[in-house]
């Protein structure tokens, strides 16, 4: 519940904002605070009380910007003027600045929260979104507003304990922890297969198609990089790993691993979270679309080295080229989309209005 004081410097700023906005008549002004303050459902008030809450304004009595300009003679730091039964801020005089948005500013405050609300089981997020509201003081058509804003992300399987554990791995992360886990065969359905004990250096989360991944090193023979589906963790368990001697947690220097396996790029010439070896070549794959595909590729590129070479208008049709790194071919006729996983992944939405051009 909001105190006392709260709600007068509430009021005060939907003062501010009537007189902002060119002003008008103590009884528009009371009709405009009284219909703000129902909005944010807060109490309702009468003309004398509006009075007080006027003069406070005029004074500087509430929680404000600093400002540096002298009061009027009579004192007041942002004074009004009342002319022909309305009242105006007085010109020459700035108005108050509450540190806040302005209003195309605050117009935006709704779609973020709706952005955000799918994302709301993540702590910080959650957070976010109540300070948000808190520290803007949104009323509830604003808050209602959000919800008109959709966003379309499946979740995944027991996804508040996945992101609990994603939260925990950036902990070790930010302590610069080794751990281990046990972990199932991400090919298996099986959720009674025989894991594998992984011991390894975290260095990312990554968020891709609304899975949540580890990129790791590896810490057995041979050293590498690799990622791992954290909802493919046993029991969504990880520990640190003690050394055997001193029982002591083993560490590792961020900062050195980041230089060690080029973190910064090492996505730069995949698609998504695929992981290539540095040495499979980096090569242009040329791919025609159709229709709705065409329209979406040229809207929404598949990589960001897309560049569109040819654009048909009597097929209705583009050609995209992306330049990403293919397995070395085995075969001479092999095709980019047999060398190449994500490739086929990506392309799969698309079926019958692509195709492949070698």
């Amino acid at each position: 519940m909001k105190s006392a004081a709260n709600l007068s410097e509430i009021r005060i700023r939907f003062i501010h904002q009537f007189l902002f906005r060119g002003g008008g008549s103590i009884h528009e002004m009371l009709d405009y605070v009284n219909t703000k303050c129902h909005d944010a459902e807060i109490r309702t008030i009468k003309k004398r009380r509006l009075d007080e809450h006027l003069s406070d304004l005029r004074k500087g009595n509430f929680t404000r910007a600093e400002t540096t300009h002298q009061p009027d003679a009579n004192g007041d730091l942002f004074p009004t003027n009342f002319d022909k039964e309305k009242y105006t801020y007085k010109k020459g005089f700035p108005s108050p600045s509450f540190g806040d948005l302005d209003e195309e500013e605050r117009i935006s405050l709704p779609f973020l929260l709706g952005i955000l609300n799918p994302y709301a089981n993540i702590p910080s997020v959650a957070r976010i979104l109540e300070d948000i509201k808190q520290r803007f003081e949104l009323d509830q058509l604003e808050i209602n507003s959000a919800k008109a804003v959709v966003v379309h992300k499946p979740s995944i399987a027991n996804e508040k304990k996945v992101v609990e554990l994603a939260i925990k791995i950036l902990e070790h992360i930010k302590r610069q922890e080794c751990i281990e886990f046990d972990y199932l065969r991400v090919d298996s359905l099986n959720t009674m297969s025989e894991s594998k004990v992984r011991q390894v250096v975290p260095l990312q989360i990554r968020l891709y198609e609304n899975m949540y991944y580890l990129t790791a090193a590896t810490m057995e023979d041979p050293i590498k990089l690799a990622n791992y589906r954290i909802d493919k963790i046993e029991r969504l368990k990880v520990d640190v790993i003690c050394s055997l001697d001193t029982d002591q947690v083993v560490h590792f220097d961020y900062k050195v691993q980041k230089r060690k396996f080029n973190l910064s790029k090492r996505f730069e010439n995949s698609l998504g979270i695929w992981l290539h070896d540095e040495t499979d070549p980096l090569e242009t794959v040329k791919i025609r679309f159709w229709g709705w595909a065409a329209s979406y590729v040229k809207s929404l590129p598949l990589h960001h080295s897309q560049n569109i070479s040819d654009i048909d208008l009597l097929t209705n049709s583009l050609v995209a080229e992306i330049k990403i790194q293919l397995e070395p071919r085995i075969i001479g006729k092999e095709t980019a989309m047999a060398r190449s996983k994500e490739l086929a992944f990506l392309l799969g939405r698309f079926n019958g209005f692509y195709e492949l051009l070698e």
